[in-house]
């Protein structure tokens, strides 16, 4: 007859607790081992990186227009914030 245990011993690793706010952005780029093909940047205290969202034209409701160059949309600045593994937004100190 076997006898297995239930119990399991876990270790706390300490190096896996994540800061609440990180120190610069380069911390967070390291820790959290984002994509460094992006160039990630403090954004209102949010590490994002700049990107362009599409966006209907405001001037023609996408039917085309000079404004638009007859494409019916725009590209707009945007900014595609980082997230930690619970999904909240990556901090950093201003």
């Amino acid at each position: 007859m076997n006898k297995e245990s239930n119990t399991t011993e876990t270790a706390i690793d300490t190096n896996r607790v994540l800061p609440a706010v990180f120190d610069s952005v380069e911390q967070a780029v390291e820790i959290l081992k984002l994509d460094k093909r992006h160039k990630w940047e403090n954004w209102h205290g949010y590490v994002a990186y700049p990107t362009k969202s599409r966006a209907c034209c405001n001037y023609c409701d996408g039917s085309g227009c000079y404004e638009c160059n007859y494409k019916g949309f725009d590209l707009r600045d945007a900014h595609m914030p980082a997230f930690m593994p619970d999904w909240n937004f990556v901090n950093v100190a201003k």
